[in-house]
């Protein structure tokens, strides 16, 4: 698993519009970030986006599922 920094679009407003160092294995996974009772997730779409003079993925919010009790 490797460490990248990406871009994270969409989702909890927390998360709108920052850059995020996450451990994924390539831009075919998802992203699976834990946030108050549960797991927000996100998939590359494609684009790449300059930030902060940084060419990063795009990560789309795509989901979010519960923490298991």
């Amino acid at each position: 698993m490797t460490t990248t920094i990406v871009f994270l679009d969409g989702g909890p407003s927390q998360f709108l519009g920052m850059s995020y160092l996450a451990a994924a294995g390539g831009l075919d996974t998802k992203i699976k970030i834990e946030h108050g009772n549960g797991y927000e997730h996100y998939a590359h779409n494609g684009t790449f986006r300059l930030f902060d003079g940084a060419k990063l993925p795009v990560f789309q919010w795509c989901d979010r599922t519960r923490i298991a009790e």
